[in-house]
Parts: C-alpha cells; structure tokens; sequence
C-alpha cells in the first residue's frame, strides 16, 4: 500500500491507509519574534527559562535577545547603559575607564535584577521587581534631612532588608521634615511613591500613633522632567 506526502511544506498530510491524519502548523513551526511574544505571556523570568526544557525551537527563543527585550520597562538600554555593572566596581578609582560594550538584553535584565546605585547619585538605587518586571527606585532620604550634620539629632547606623547598607537613626527628635529634590533616571510610565519609615531597634517610638514595623506607604506626586 502506498503512502504520498504533501508537497506543501506549510502542512503535513498523509494520505492512504487506515486512520489517515492531518496536522497543521505547530507552535514551533512559528517565527521566533512571535515564540517571543508567546513566551513573554508567561510573566516571569522562570517561567520563560523553563519553557526551554520543552524543545529546540523554545530554547532558541529563551536565549533570544528580543524575548528578554519584551520582559523589560522601556528605556531599559539607557539606564543600564549610563549605569553599566563595572560602573559600581570603576568608581573608586581615579584613572577613567574606558566606555562600557553595549549590554545586551539579557545582560541588562540581569544587571536591573540584581540591582544597582545611580553613578551619578549612590542615594538612588534602581532594581527589577522579578515577580512583576517593575522597576523600583529608591532614594534613601539621608541627604535631605533639614538638620544636616547634628550628630546631637541623629546618627548613622546599619540596615538590613534595604538596598542601601546605612540609614538614620532619629536621637529625641519629636519631629522631622524631610525636603529636597533627586534627579534620578526613569523611564515613561505611571509610578507610585512608598515613603518607609522604621521603628528603632530596641522597639521605641515617639509618634502620636504607632507606626508598627514598617510605616503603612503614602502615595505622593511624582514629577518627571522632559
């Protein structure tokens, strides 16, 4: 009994014979910019480096450039690339270095992920959020307190669970204001401002009401320049 082909190379058709069946284009039949897209619905990082388990033509695609592209908040390139990951390691030094290579999009999704200071500015910090693919931008508030350099009003102390390793510890202070101006880089977007503040570590406050381990976040404008 004889067995044809299509000649179609879109389509597979075998004809002839008990239980003839027809298949059409599969998914890794498709282009790897629309594989990419595909894999950038998955939400997450992990999932998308898991799909490259399933077969070759998803493989190819999670090393893709233009997959790790669509995972990232626009503007990404002129972040990382004003901000490159030897920018942290180059600071101290006083010869210039040489331009950084460009980075490519996984490079830069890596470097947001882990998270790094302005080089113009180590008071702002930029990071990935990896479960939302947010960029977060802290600012650490230490340079804009009004009473500058009173150690009699507050002192510098180390920090866990912050980007930044120093934070301010308030010495019977019965109020504080905190003013200034950050220039920062930040992407097209909507943003949302948190403000922390933190109760002391022997567990003492002074405020009218508690404001517990982590002051409840307090949204405020934002303003980006052109």
């Amino acid at each position: 009994m004889a067995t044809t082909w299509a000649s179609d190379p879109r389509t597979t058709r075998r004809r002839g014979g008990v239980g003839a069946a027809e298949i059409g284009t599969r998914i890794t039949d498709l282009p790897e910019a629309l594989l990419s897209e595909v894999l950038r619905r998955l939400g997450t990082a992990s999932d998308v480096c898991r799909t490259a388990t399933v077969c070759w033509s998803f493989a190819s695609a999670v090393r893709s450039n233009l997959t790790w592209a669509l995972l990232l908040p626009p503007a990404y390139r002129r972040l990382c690339e004003s901000n490159p990951p030897s920018s942290s390691s180059s600071s101290s030094s006083s010869s210039p270095s040489p331009p950084a290579p460009s980075l490519s999009s996984r490079a830069c999704y890596r470097h947001l992920l882990r998270g790094f200071p302005d080089s113009k500015c180590c008071h702002v910090h930029y990071r990935l959020d990896k479960s939302s693919a947010a960029l977060q931008t802290s600012v650490s508030a230490g340079k804009f307190v009004d009473w500058g350099n009173s150690s009699r009003s507050w002192k510098i102390i180390p920090i866990e669970g912050s980007v930044f390793t120093e934070g301010m510890e308030l010495l019977s202070v019965w109020w504080f204001e905190i003013t200034g101006t950050a220039m920062c880089s930040l992407p097209p977007g909507r943003y949302r401002c948190a403000w922390r503040l933190s109760r002391s570590r022997d567990g003492r406050y002074r405020f009218r009401i508690e404001p517990g381990p982590q002051c409840p976040s307090r949204e405020g404008p934002l303003s980006r320049a052109t």
